[in-house]
């Protein structure tokens, strides 16, 4: 587990051969519907980024903040990515990665 600024990531070593899996949980203390799917559409763009993390074999689950959804995109960018290695660096020191 990863806490950021604007999300809380969760990694955990799948093992076997494969790339990363992704998923995005938005509850709602985030917010009503229309600003949980606009949550939503945002983090998956992240993903779609692109980067490393895409290629080892790890379970990836965001779950959504209430601030996401105004956060400027940099930061979101940015923070996404911290939390991505600080949660890999995490797996590779435990022995899993």
């Amino acid at each position: 587990k990863v806490v950021g600024r604007f999300m809380v990531v969760f990694l955990r070593w799948r093992g076997g051969g494969g790339g990363a899996r992704f998923g995005v949980t938005a509850t709602r203390r985030v917010g009503g519907a229309v600003l949980r799917n606009r949550c939503r559409r945002r983090v998956r763009a992240l993903a779609r980024g692109g980067g490393r993390w895409q290629e080892v074999p790890v379970d990836v689950v965001v779950n959504v903040r209430r601030e996401l959804a105004e956060a400027p995109w940099q930061e979101l960018v940015g923070d996404f990515s911290r939390c991505i290695e600080r949660g890999l660096r995490r797996l590779g020191e435990q022995g899993q990665g």
